[in-house]
């Protein structure tokens, strides 16, 4: 897996990619749009404080696999830190070596939720 910026990245065929979502203030108030573009999610757990999932990307070279999250916050009145800062680390369960990425998205409070699209692209 390689991070080509722009919440882009290209995979091997059949890769298999983990994505672990952490957050720094409770609750955890994340969407993973279902179903994703291009496949499906599996194994999903709960792991607090929010969770994680994979997905394996198809065979072919060029198809795509694809999904939307949304980050939204309930964050308590008087918080001296306003923001809720979530960290999406995606990791090649295939290609171990391969380092883990992190992507950060911060939700103000009252500004959420925030979207993302990822995007991985077989090569």
């Amino acid at each position: 897996m390689k991070d080509l910026g722009n919440d882009n990245f290209s995979v091997g065929p059949e890769e298999r990619v983990r994505i672990k979502t952490t957050v720094d203030k409770a609750p955890c108030v994340v969407a993973f749009q279902d179903p994703p573009i291009g496949g499906s999610w599996e194994n999903i757990q709960t792991i607090p404080p929010c969770g994680q999932r994979e997905f394996k990307v198809s065979r072919a070279t060029g198809s795509v696999f694809s999904f939307d999250v949304d980050c939204d916050e309930a964050i308590a009145p008087g918080d001296p830190d306003p923001v809720a800062h979530y960290t999406l680390t995606f990791t090649s369960m295939t290609n171990t070596a391969d380092p883990p990425v992190q992507k950060h998205i911060n939700v103000p409070n009252g500004a959420g939720p925030v979207s993302r699209f990822f995007t991985f692209t077989v090569v």
